[in-house]
């Protein structure tokens, strides 16, 4: 036995070359969900096919450096194993595959994973994780150490050789257009050029890479243009809100179905009365913000590396700032709010709106009264209250950008688990189990529509002028294909700009960033770099060099010297409050059994009282009342905070001395 593990740990490049062959079948028959589609991928596109076998080799071969070269194998075995498993686990539940972004989302989707996977799923993922690492570990030291002799110069030769080579393949992949180096459509490309190879460039491909014609003197030319929409404050100036709704289509578009009832009575008649049309979205089935950065920042995500998230990239940076909506509208007077129903750490909304110019940001934490969906997600009706909160809170006009998460799937495959007598049912699907994930969330929908209804009743009554933009973030994450649908694209949600005065309905197809120049038209509001850009090629009737002037725009505003504007920063980083209002104590009361009960406003389950800067466990009354168990003295501090028992951002209310 220990000659043959001598022997395996001698031949590095044999046991590399077949390992590497076969993980690459694995990731293929994960990814396409047999392995005679992964064989056939081998035969339809050899060259990508050699080349992944070629990038799990590279790192294979890095075992010539060490003595540990078994467990050095079953690292290379284990990672990419795990590479190829995951993928086809999350193309289980959504459309886009694994990406390294994945990886540095990895904190949000253990916050969410109760929401798809049952605790016997997630606890039996632990276990298997677990299992596997202690493994690694026990041979790491179990296992002898390879005995032969090791060259240090041979074998960083030989690595020179195969990089040269490697490099050398890659180069003429480019070249012959056998590889991409940027992907235009994340799923068709992960089909064309395998998982290792997708997965590596997602690795190594973020940011804007900088435009040729990059320079001073470009930018310049950009600015000519951009300055022939003369900067103007608006000459009406109504509240703003934004609503994105999660996952949020009309089925109806969709083709050989039909419903006991339509899901949408109202967004059909919102369409059919306000300005409307399709809404182009960076992202199907997931990637939620994306969408919310391109509205916010009025930027193309495209430009961004393949499958990267700018919330997770660009503004992680605790001092990267740019323009947005908020700090536009911020020089017409206007506060700026964000709200949604959803954990303020998803996609890091609480550090990552401070960066984007938002005043407040009120998320489930600080929310009363939510009720959940049979697959755990807040329903969106609460948002009304919520947004008419924020429009009173300040004497200001309001900004309020709104994201909805009742519509987000894991979508259940047995429908009769969460809703036993479904008020809508489909006909035309042969898959029963899409037939049942379908109905599960055109009841879902359904209710969605309900809220809109009740918001846009609520907002015509408001004594003040309002603007409400509603779009669909994406398509939900229900396999659907372009030939499914009517407007022959899973690209593609649609929008509304309604309002409770006369504004004229103008019916047009836009992307995600032409939203907010949309509304500022109606404003009457030039303003802003990104706003002007798109309204300049708005009065155009040629929209040459639109595309490529926009990469150069946000590559000199994110990466490159700010030429347009200065080459400074103008925007700052906001201090953020969680919560649309603040904490507040009116009294402390001492109670005869021990206790002490605290009255205020905007308490919620996820306050907490402290008492001389210790937490003291905390029983949620209402939202005026919170109550504890302490001996309280004669110049004790006593304090309210929310949020930290999900370690977000706080927002630390009213001090009061006993």
């Amino acid at each position: 036995m220990r000659q043959f593990i001598q022997k395996i740990q001698h031949h590095v490049y044999l046991i590399g070359l077949i390992m590497s062959l076969f993980l690459v079948l694995l990731c293929e028959a994960c990814g396409r969900g047999s392995l005679l589609l992964g064989l056939r991928f081998a035969v339809e596109h050899p060259f990508a096919f050699s080349f992944d076998v070629f990038i799990i080799f590279l790192t294979w071969s890095f075992a010539i450096f060490f003595k540990r070269r078994i467990f050095y194998y079953l690292i290379v075995i284990t990672l990419w194993g795990a590479i190829g498993i995951t993928n086809g686990v999350i193309l289980g539940y959504r459309n886009t595959p694994f990406t390294f972004v994945d990886v540095q989302l990895a904190k949000t989707g253990l916050d969410v994973m109760n929401n798809y996977m049952s605790q016997v799923k997630i606890i039996t993922t632990f276990l298997i994780i677990a299992l596997i690492a202690a493994v690694l570990i026990l041979l790491f030291f179990k296992v002898p150490p390879y005995e032969g002799k090791r060259s240090f110069k041979k074998n960083l030769l030989s690595m020179a050789i195969i990089i040269l080579c490697f490099t050398g393949c890659y180069q003429i992949g480019i070249k012959t257009g056998r590889l991409v180096e940027r992907f235009a459509d994340l799923n068709l490309s992960y089909k064309t050029y395998g998982v290792p190879y997708c997965f590596a460039v997602t690795l190594v491909d973020n940011g804007i890479s900088k435009p040729l014609s990059y320079s001073q003197k470009t930018m310049k030319g950009i600015e000519k243009q951009i300055d022939t929409v003369e900067e103007t404050d608006a000459k009406k100036k109504p509240n703003v809100i934004i609503l994105q709704l999660e996952s949020f289509f009309d089925v109806n578009h969709m083709k050989n179905l039909t419903f006991s009832e339509n899901p949408l009575p109202y967004f059909n008649y919102l369409k059919e009365n306000y300005t409307s049309g399709y809404f182009k979205v960076p992202t199907y089935g997931a990637g939620t913000i994306n969408t919310e950065f391109e509205v916010l920042s009025q930027m193309n995500r495209d430009f961004f590396g393949a499958g990267e998230y700018p919330y997770k990239s660009l503004v992680q940076n605790k001092n990267k700032t740019f323009e947005t909506v908020n700090y536009i509208l911020k020089k017409q007077g206007y506060s700026t709010h964000a709200i949604h129903n959803n954990r303020a750490t998803f996609y890091d909304r609480d550090f990552i709106y401070s960066h984007l110019g938002f005043d407040t940001f009120t998320s489930y934490e600080f929310m009363n009264d939510r009720e959940p969906t049979p697959n755990g997600w807040v329903k969106d009706k609460i948002l009304t209250k919520e947004i008419v909160k924020a429009l009173d809170s300040t004497k200001k006009k309001d900004f309020i950008f709104t994201v909805s998460v009742q519509g987000h799937g894991e979508y259940p495959t047995d429908v009769t688990e969460f809703i036993e007598d479904p008020k809508i049912t489909i006909s035309g699907m042969e898959d029963e189990e899409r037939a049942n994930k379908l109905t599960y969330y055109v009841n879902e929908i359904n209710e969605m529509d309900q809220f809109l209804k009740e918001l846009t009743d609520t907002l015509s009554e408001y004594p003040e002028d309002v603007i409400l933009a509603i779009y669909g973030d994406h398509l939900p994450s229900l396999g659907f294909s372009d030939e499914e649908l009517e407007n022959g694209s899973t690209f593609e949600t649609e929008y509304v700009l309604w309002s409770n005065f006369d504004m004229e309905k103008k019916d047009e197809d836009i992307q995600a960033y032409q939203l907010v120049s949309r509304i500022f038209d109606r404003m009457g509001l030039q303003s802003g770099v990104m706003s002007r850009y798109h309204q300049y090629y708005e009065r155009q009737k040629s929209k040459k060099g639109y595309i490529n002037n926009m990469k150069l725009l946000e590559y000199d505003m994110l990466y490159g010297n700010s030429y347009i504007l200065g080459q400074t920063n103008p925007f700052q980083v906001t201090d953020l409050q969680m919560g649309t209002l603040p904490l507040t104590i009116s009294d402390v009361i001492k109670n005869d059994d021990g206790t002490i009960t605290i009255t205020g406003d905007e308490y919620t389950d996820f306050t907490d009282i402290y008492i001389n800067g210790k937490r003291i466990d905390t029983e949620f009354i209402d939202e005026h009342t919170v109550k504890c168990e302490y001996d309280i003295q004669y110049g004790d501090e006593v304090q309210v905070v929310q949020g930290s028992k999900k370690h977000l951002r706080l927002q630390d209310g009213d001090i009061y001395y006993y």
